[in-house]
């Protein structure tokens, strides 16, 4: 990867992958901006949640990409695993800060909104405990030493009809069947009906993690990690604040998501 690479090459690296998913998410955002501004609808509830789960796939995406970069760099044995695995969790540690400066979502903030505020908050708070999740999952894999770390979790392969293909050489990795249309036609059915349910801060989370399913259920290849983890999120809403407030429609659509998501 580098001619006489050193943590300082590796850092340049992260550094690089991330101020271009800094720079493309900020380019949606504004997208958004003008498509909300278009309807009327700017500082609505709606343009809050778009801007919120805008941010949060981003936030996923780019997460598995820096560590999946670091398991690259430990398999081609020039730097120090440690060393590396400790300035790659440095440098995230500034990454939801950034993805809430590069969303622009505070602006929607004013006076007489803290719900917002607190909605937002909620969300950025959200992403750094999956953030810290991931990073401990991925220090799972280090027990078994520098290959197992490098293979680690985010080298989850592609699954085709349940069956998953892991990545040449990898010793770790997510043993799961996803089964995508049955996810798609869930994931629509829950978002139709957390539509007719009162816009209450849960209920908002669980949209926005229903439209980062539907998002990834949309492109050629979906992410398994992001599915799983947007999955876990809506889970744990459903089982928590979120359980008295959904209809029995609502309940059936997410118990068939977790169930073709693997998460049952």
């Amino acid at each position: 990867m580098f001619d006489k690479p050193t943590i300082n090459d590796f850092l340049a690296l992260l550094r690089t992958e991330t101020n271009n998913a800094v720079t493309t998410l900020g380019k949606e955002a504004q997208a958004l901006d003008r498509q909300y501004n278009a309807r009327g609808m700017y500082r609505s509830g709606g343009m809050v949640t778009a801007l919120l789960d805008t941010s949060g796939t981003a936030f996923r995406e780019h997460l598995g990409q820096i560590l999946t970069t670091v398991g690259k760099v430990v398999r081609e044995g020039n730097l120090d695993a440690k060393e590396l695995r400790d300035t790659a969790v440095q440098h995230l540690q500034q990454l939801p800060q950034l993805m809430r400066n590069a969303s622009g979502v505070d602006r929607l903030i004013d006076g007489d909104r803290d719900s917002v505020k607190a909605v937002i908050d909620g969300h950025f708070e959200k992403l750094a405990e999956l953030m810290r999740t991931q990073i401990r999952q991925f220090d799972i894999g280090w027990a078994g030493g520098a290959d197992s770390a490098a293979g680690g979790i985010y080298n989850a392969g592609t699954i085709i009809g349940g069956v998953q293909q892991h990545s040449p050489g990898a010793t770790m990795s997510v043993n799961v069947s996803i089964n995508f249309a049955e996810a798609q036609r869930a994931a629509e059915e829950l978002a139709n009906a957390l539509a007719a349910v009162p816009q209450e801060v849960p209920i908002i989370d669980m949209r926005a993690d229903v439209d980062t399913v539907r998002a990834q259920l949309g492109k050629s290849t979906p992410s398994p990690i992001v599915l799983r983890e947007a999955g876990s999120t809506l889970r744990s809403l459903g089982e928590g604040v979120a359980a008295g407030l959904l209809t029995p429609v609502a309940a059936a659509a997410l118990a068939a998501l977790l169930k073709a998501l693997g998460l049952n």
